[in-house]
C-alpha cells in the first residue's frame, strides 16, 4: 500500500493527492527493509527512495532508528 502510495505520488493532480495523503497514514509505520524487499527493479528503488525522501521534505512522514544500524522506520506525520 505504501509503495503505491509512493509511486503514484509525483503523477497525480492536487485534488488526488489529498487522497494518497490519507492512503498514506493507513499503511504506516512500514520498515525501509520491508518496503524495499518487494521491490525487484532497482529502478523502482531509486524511485522510491527519492519519492520518500520528498515526503519527508514536505513533513509528511517521519523516519525513526532506533540504533546504530538498525533498522529504519517510516511515520506518518
Amino acid at each position: 500500500m505504501f509503495r503505491s502510495f509512493l509511486l503514484n505520488f509525483f503523477f497525480n493532480d492536487t485534488a488526488t493527492t489529498e487522497i494518497y495523503t490519507l492512503s498514506l497514514h493507513d499503511a504506516l509505520p512500514i520498515s525501509l527493509n520491508n518496503l524495499f524487499s518487494e521491490m525487484n527493479e532497482k529502478i523502482e528503488m531509486v524511485v522510491t527512495f527519492l519519492a520518500l525522501l520528498e515526503l519527508i521534505r514536505l513533513k509528511l512522514v517521519r523516519i525513526e532508528q532506533e540504533k546504530q544500524f538498525g533498522d529504519i522506520t517510516i511515520f506518518s506525520n
